[in-house]
């Protein structure tokens, strides 16, 4: 790993990014990487610190993953199913309606729902909720009601409670489905969503650093590192870096509040915490060891879930992605669908990930990748904005291959 070591050097003097802590593993070959590269802050009046591999990061919709786990978890328990409709847990959504836009004087025009929400299409962003930042038309309804959004509401029902852009299940919409999931949960262990998570995924992955509520650990906050903003502002849609060649600054994150109790487990982008914990979760689903799912659940939580209408739609967004000049760490064409708890390969990534390896991140570049055949995964922290950042994403497709270049060494070397 050293060549990849050194190209992460080599991207922190030139300050292309101000710090990151790679972690990753390899279950054929019993093979465990961790590394913390840069430093804490880019803030000129702060004493440079090196990044620990202990080092807090806003997992934002990292977060899913975990809240997908815990959701399958109950189904395992036969609390509810993937196939019900959620509003025997959440009547909230019982009349909810479809906007189909709006009418000369401005009114929105809503139409009745002909299908039912379920776990299956919130988990897959194939449930016709829609969230409000990545959706003009809800932004519209919403301004229309007075509503505004705040990127640090951690109060759930309100801004959720909204109508649907489109007929569960037709179309792909990133969208606060693992959010509604988190309350579902809760109400149906009568606890909450990180008590619960606490319980089920978190003790037995012997996982200490990670929590949705980062005001009540004074310790992980100060080890969470300052952000760094690449200059030149972002995409108007995507949230997405508008200048790839932007000077990297010090910064104020927008999109949280360290300090502000949070009312609600926001179980779609909530959860703080390190790479190492959460790189935890990723080698226990990748190398079946049953303590989080047991074979059939793990199975399902990799499986693609979009019907042939919502994986056309997902493939015309990232095509459009692709012409606007985006980089993402998901791969693009029409070899992806979207399992459970990520966006899917289909085929192969030549020299990385493998047919049927799972993926997401946040929007401050955290990164994951999870491949079950190669038995593979990995997890990119930094604290950087904006989303997708290209030579973030360059970073973490570098560690990625350095990973299965390493396994391919030590396969042949023992054969």
């Amino acid at each position: 790993m050293e060549a990849l070591e050194a190209q992460f050097q080599a991207a922190v003097t030139a300050v292309d990014i101000a710090g990151a802590v790679i972690v990753g593993s390899d279950a054929k070959t019993d093979f465990y990487y961790s590394k913390a590269f840069g430093v804490h802050s880019l803030k000129e009046t702060d004493p440079v610190q090196p990044l620990q591999l202990d080092a807090t990061f806003f997992y934002a919709s990292s977060t899913k993953l975990l809240t997908s786990i815990a959701a399958l978890q109950c189904v395992q328990a036969g609390q509810f199913t993937l196939d019900e409709d959620i509003t025997r847990l959440m009547p909230e959504f019982k009349d909810v309606q479809i906007l189909k836009g709006f009418n000369e004087t401005g009114e929105p025009i809503l139409v009745d729902s002909l299908k039912t929400i379920t776990l299956r299409r919130l988990l897959s962003h194939s449930s016709g909720v829609a969230y409000a930042p990545f959706n003009p038309m809800i932004q519209k309804w919403r301004a229309h009601h007075g509503q505004t959004i705040d990127a640090k509401q951690r109060a759930l029902i309100e801004p959720i409670v909204q109508p649907l852009v489109c007929e569960p299940g037709e179309q792909y919409n990133y969208s606060p489905g693992p959010e509604i999931a988190g309350m579902m949960i809760a109400r149906a262990n009568g606890t909450s969503l990180s008590e619960y998570m606490k319980t089920h995924i978190w003790e037995p992955l012997g996982i200490t650093n990670m929590t949705f509520h980062i005001e009540l650990r004074p310790d992980m906050r100060k080890r969470m590192p300052e952000v760094s903003i690449r200059q030149g502002g972002s995409h108007p849609l995507f949230l997405t870096v508008a200048n790839a060649n932007g000077k990297l600054e010090w910064g104020i994150n927008p999109y949280i509040d360290t300090d502000a109790i949070q009312e609600d487990d926001e179980g779609g982008t909530g959860l703080f915490g390190s790479a190492v914990d959460f790189h935890k979760v990723l080698h226990s689903i990748v190398s079946g060891d049953g303590k989080l799912l047991n074979a059939e659940m793990c199975d399902e939580l990799f499986k693609p879930q979009l019907t042939p209408e919502a994986q056309e739609h997902v493939v015309k967004l990232y095509e459009y992605r692709d012409k606007e000049g985006l980089v993402s760490f998901a791969p693009s064409g029409k070899e992806i669908n979207y399992a459970l708890s990520g966006m899917l390969n289909l085929a192969d990534a030549e020299g990385r990930r493998r047919a049927g390896t799972m993926m997401g991140g946040g929007i401050t570049n955290t990164m994951w990748w999870a491949d079950r055949e190669a038995k593979i995964c990995g997890f990119y922290g930094s604290n950087l904005l904006p989303l997708a950042d290209p030579k973030s994403v360059g970073l973490a497709k570098a560690f990625e291959a350095a990973m299965y270049a390493r396994q391919k060494e030590s396969l042949v070397r023992n054969s």
